[in-house]
């Protein structure tokens, strides 16, 4: 064999043999091996190092085994007798050849530098939440992300669940993070977009969430370095994609369509066919999930699912733009104060009479201070809406909110408290008899200064104080919910 690859080289083998056997046919089968080796997908989810090495070595082979080709046949030619054509013939074709070696180098050069550019400018980050359960995974899915990824699992063995948020990237880096997510069975999570290579490492999860603002976004492949083979390797990973999605339970109707956008579109499906076709398994509302954070909203879930579910939908509707903190938090209170409102008249004497002392105690001190503040929080859809924040300062927080929560507890759900109306009219007027002309601001419209806010606040509060000191305490209750109601 070494001796045939000399005789080759020398040009010592008749033409025939050197042109049809060393060149076409050998060349035939060599195209035909890297055509298996590339084709067959053995390099898919190959480690990067390994991937350089492949794109270094494989051309080296082909220009070693060329340039051995070129010379021996150009040899040979020269020996050639025969004929003066044929030699010619051959070497324009051997000439052509080596034209097409002399641009392998830099075709190298090209790929490495895509493959490389990754390592040396990463364009991701990749870091691990304050709690320890969540792997947070930013941009671009480059060469060195599994490498990262594998380390920081290593060093916290109590994450759970990987949140992406990516453009996309390196296919073969996507299958590496494929696998470790498969082996560590992780959930997988996206809160804002997950587009292109970005959706092969979500669909590895093993529950698979994404948040009701998300976009998972899917289009056509396209090979970083262009060639006349990239096409078709673009179409058989996507092949391949596809089947992966159908055995990690996606409907083959959703991958018929995945790859119809063009590689410079992308397809964004909505919500509903995410669910439906079993990309996702749930969607998470980020506004329940806050809301839900909240012992109050806790109980009113349980109690009134219905309301809450419709808050929380009015919520997601309100535009994200500068003014949605405002609008979202007065929806909140407002809300919050109907449930209050709701669950007094079921709650028991104890905490109705609380609840009237409490906000007594508010008025007083709004009145002292700034006695707008008083009438708005009396009558919101009169006067303006205050905010918690504006209240604060007047308020003890902390009781007012454990008072809530009993009220709450307590009242919602349950059968509404029965009113005597006679006896509260009646209690009402002796209340009004005994005030006398102080009893004036209540009878008018309030007048819209400081002393007319003032002077109506000053009789409110005066009324509920002559209640408490002048009726027995089951009249009180039922003139407070008579007055409340």
């Amino acid at each position: 064999m070494k001796n045939y690859i000399k005789r080759h080289w020398r040009g010592e083998l008749s033409l025939a043999k050197a042109f049809w056997v060393n060149g076409a046919l050998l060349g035939m089968a060599m195209n035909f091996l890297f055509g298996v080796f590339n084709y067959a997908g053995l390099t898919d989810g190959m480690h990067w190092q390994a991937r350089v090495a492949v794109v270094i070595l494989l051309p080296a082979i082909l220009i070693t085994v060329g340039v051995w080709q070129i010379v021996g046949i150009w040899r040979s030619a020269e020996n050639y007798t025969r004929s003066k054509f044929l030699p010619f013939l051959v070497k324009f074709i051997m000439g052509m050849n080596a034209l097409a070696l002399v641009v392998t180098p830099f075709a190298i050069l090209a790929q490495l530098q895509v493959l490389l550019s990754g390592i040396l400018t990463p364009t991701y980050q990749v870091d691990v939440s304050d709690d320890r359960n969540t792997l947070l995974v930013n941009g671009e899915i480059n060469l060195g992300i599994s490498d990262d990824i594998e380390q920081l699992l290593e060093q916290h063995r109590g994450v759970t669940r990987v949140q992406l948020s990516s453009i996309g990237g390196d296919l073969d880096e996507s299958y590496r993070v494929q696998d470790i997510i498969q082996l560590h069975r992780l959930d997988t999570y996206v809160e804002d977009y997950c587009y292109s290579a970005c959706t092969l490492v979500f669909i590895a999860g093993r529950n698979r969430v994404i948040s009701s603002d998300a976009v998972l976004g899917f289009h056509q492949y396209e090979m970083s370095l262009k060639t006349r083979e990239s096409d078709a390797m673009a179409q058989r990973m996507q092949n391949k994609d596809a089947v992966y999605f159908r055995n990690r339970g996606v409907s083959q109707a959703f991958t018929n369509k995945m790859f119809q956008a063009a590689n410079d579109d992308m397809w964004e499906p909505t919500r509903e066919e995410l669910l439906q076709a079993g990309v996702v398994h749930r969607i998470h509302n980020i506004v329940e999930e806050e809301l839900l954070s909240l012992p109050a909203f806790q109980i009113i879930a349980a109690r009134k699912p219905a309301e809450f579910q419709q808050l929380v939908e009015e919520i997601d509707a309100v535009p994200r733009d500068e003014d949605a903190p405002d609008i979202v938090a007065a929806m909140v209170q407002n809300f919050t104060l109907n449930m209050r409102i709701e669950a007094l008249a079921s709650a028991p004497d104890e905490l109705v009479m609380e609840n009237i002392r409490q906000e007594l105690a508010m008025y007083k001190a709004l009145n002292a201070a700034q006695p707008l503040l008083c009438v708005q929080a009396l009558y919101p859809q009169n006067f303006g809406f205050v905010s918690s924040a504006q209240l604060a300062p007047y308020i003890d927080q902390a009781a007012a909110d454990q008072l809530l929560l009993d009220v709450l507890e307590s009242g919602l759900g349950q059968p509404t408290a029965i009113i005597d109306y006679t006896p509260a009219e009646d209690d009402l007027v002796e209340i009004l008899m005994i005030m006398g002309e102080r009893a004036d601001p209540l009878r008018t419209d309030i007048p819209d200064n400081t002393e007319g806010y003032r002077a109506h606040c000053s009789a409110l509060i005066e009324l509920y104080e002559t209640t408490f000191s002048t009726l027995p305490y089951d009249r009180q209750v039922n003139l407070v919910r008579y007055l409340t109601e």
